[in-house]
């Protein structure tokens, strides 16, 4: 993994040829130098290994690359990884045209015919990473976490806590938190409409929101945390959270 400055990358390839597998690493890892990104790569040569290793962490990578020298594998892996994550950026590799054809409904973001071709596979390097930056933008909270650049789907949080100089990042789907250095009115500034301000100390996904009770001031989170809400931002955040429920429901 390269430790450069940088919102990291991590990309998952399954091929069964191990020359075209270390080949079409190399290439990977030595863009990603060049331009200075972190990023992470995890590779399987067996299917059984891909096949579980998306059952478990389909939704974290940025990058999938399938083999499709057996159509049956190749197609059952782009399955598995279009249900999950369908906005993603996956590459169809090691197939024929006719076969090609076929995955089109599962939207291959770029086919690579060959991985002796360098300029053609770093065309294709660099117009993945393009694509994976304008998706992070748009989906991901980027942080750094004990050195190293961490991601967060936005659907993965449940609201942001100030607390001590720190920020605690309250994860929606489990007990985890993250503790950073970080000013709570930066993350502010840079999350989606769907976040909401209630507090000095507090930033909610009202995604993650069960309730508003109005009684105690105070918005009441999927996991039965009560998030306060300041008086005098109030009134704001309750129209706020009354207009989105409005639009989530039309």
């Amino acid at each position: 993994m390269c430790k450069e400055d940088g919102k990291m990358i991590s990309v998952f390839m399954y091929l069964e040829n191990r020359t075209d597998h270390e080949v079409l690493r190399a290439y990977f890892i030595k863009y990603f130098r060049n331009v200075k990104r972190t990023y992470k790569i995890t590779s399987c040569i067996k299917y059984s290994d891909a096949a579980a290793y998306l059952g478990k962490s389909c939704a974290n990578d940025d990058i999938f690359i399938f083999d499709f020298s057996n159509f049956e594998k190749g197609a059952a892996l782009a399955k598995q990884f279009y249900s999950k994550n369908p906005l993603g950026t996956w590459v169809f590799i090691g197939g024929d045209v006719s076969s090609l054809l076929r995955v089109l409904p599962l939207r291959p973001s770029a086919y690579i015919g060959k991985t002796e071709n360098p300029e053609s596979v770093n065309s294709i390097i660099s117009v993945l990473h393009r694509q994976c930056e304008r998706k992070q933008k748009k989906t991901r909270f980027t942080f750094k976490y004990d050195g190293d650049w961490m991601q967060i789907p936005y659907d993965n949080i449940n609201y942001f806590e100030s607390s001590a100089k720190k920020v605690i990042l309250h994860m929606a789907k489990s007990d985890t938190k993250y503790y950073f250095t970080e000013k709570l009115d930066n993350i502010s500034d840079i999350m989606p409409d769907f976040f909401n301000r209630c507090h000095q100390s507090y930033l909610v996904n009202m995604n993650m929101i069960k309730q508003l009770d109005s009684k105690s001031h105070a918005f009441v989170m999927i996991n039965n945390d009560e998030v306060w809400i300041s008086r005098r931002l109030y009134t704001e955040s309750k129209n706020k959270y009354e207009a989105f429920m409005r639009d989530k429901n039309n």
